[in-house]
């Protein structure tokens, strides 16, 4: 089957994010919790150490926000519009409004991995930038995420892009510790000697 060409809401249902009336208060006994843009790392990573608890509006059914494995969450608000999958499965948990849940649809041959990595491409963030406001701060409508051009390549190529993107990022991972440890060697032999310098007294 050959690749083809289609628009985001061809292929995936798209809402906002919680819609809370009024501020979240945080409740560390809370019952759900709700993911923002700080829970994620440099990497794309979520990391929910410190993601906000709370407990849900009587007036809201955050059952229509939860998120799970393969969604897709992509920034309304701001200068980026990045994507971040989803991966592991998740419980209670819900994505604030500053994102769009972007959910392939189950008749469609895409892989969430390979649909996070080409959202992330320039040429769709390039499309965000012209779809955004001129406000303040910028905002990607809904009707503009869903026109985001998507290419569908066959699922063989889907595949070996989302393999090809994983090691990469493993490299870079094994990279960054590399740096990091050879930082705090340097440091420790700056400090001894700083040390050796002033026992030579």
């Amino acid at each position: 089957m050959a690749g083809y060409e289609v628009i985001l809401s061809d292929i995936a249902q798209i809402q906002m994010g919680y819609q809370a009336r009024g501020k979240i208060e945080e409740n560390l006994d809370g019952d759900f919790t709700i993911i923002r843009s700080q829970d994620f790392n440099d990497e794309g990573k979520l990391v929910l150490d410190y993601a906000m608890r709370f407990f849900p509006s009587v007036n809201i059914d955050p059952q229509n926000y939860l998120i799970n494995a393969g969604d897709i969450l992509v920034q309304a608000r701001g200068q980026n519009h990045k994507a971040y999958l989803i991966s592991e499965p998740l419980e209670n948990t819900v994505a604030s409004n500053s994102f769009y849940i972007v959910r392939i649809k189950e008749e469609t041959n895409v892989f969430p991995f390979y649909l996070t990595w080409w959202i992330n491409q320039p040429m769709v963030q390039n499309y965000f930038e012209q779809e955004q406001g001129l406000s303040t701060i910028p905002f990607i409508s809904k009707r503009g995420i869903s026109k985001a051009p998507v290419i569908v390549p066959p699922l063989i190529i889907q595949e070996r892009i989302s393999n090809l993107m994983t090691l990469w990022q493993q490299e870079q991972g094994l990279i960054q510790r590399l740096a990091e440890r050879k930082e705090s060697l340097i440091q420790a032999v700056a400090h001894m000697a700083i040390k050796h310098s002033l026992e030579d007294k």
